[in-house]
């Protein structure tokens, strides 16, 4: 009987793998790099009032914008510099140079939505939560890069069930 019940256990494992590896094979990767420039920013600098004195959050500060989103490289169907998208964003002060941040991406076939909490001056990187349309469910980083030339590039790296 042990041995029916190993073999049974064996099977379902077996029949169990090939569902799971399905899952893992129609996970799509997908890469969006674009430049940003801003278009609208409101600050909400509280006492002690030293964001607008030297970039340093303190709790409460608020910055909400938005930004226009530029091909870095052709993709979208694009060409290099079109206009593919916006963004809006949020980011509030939880303590001295930390924040949190909320921020939805608009890309042609839906949204991309990012939100986290970190340290000002470290790595960059926002967790990817959720998406809409051909984006529904994606998770991921978005990094933002300051490039020499002084342009702001943002690269999404998405997974997408």
């Amino acid at each position: 009987m042990p041995r029916a019940a190993v073999l049974l256990a064996s099977v379902a494992l077996v029949m169990a793998l090939p569902g799971a590896a399905s899952d893992a094979a129609t996970t799509k990767s997908l890469t969006m790099r674009v430049y940003v420039s801003r278009a609208t920013q409101s600050i909400k600098d509280v006492p002690p009032r030293t964001f607008r004195l030297g970039h340093e959050y303190t709790k409460g500060d608020t910055i909400r914008g938005t930004d226009t989103l530029r091909n870095a490289v052709r993709q979208f169907d694009k060409p290099k510099g079109a206009k593919v998208g916006t963004d809006r964003y949020v980011f509030i002060a939880v303590a001295w140079q930390k924040v949190r941040v909320d921020f939805v991406a608009r890309f042609p076939g839906g949204t991309v939505h990012a939100h986290g909490e970190g340290k000002i001056g470290s790595k960059p990187e926002l967790p990817i939560v959720g998406g809409t349309g051909l984006y529904a469910g994606a998770t991921g980083v978005v990094e933002g890069r300051h490039l020499a030339n002084g342009a702001k590039l943002n690269i999404y790296r998405l997974q997408i069930p």
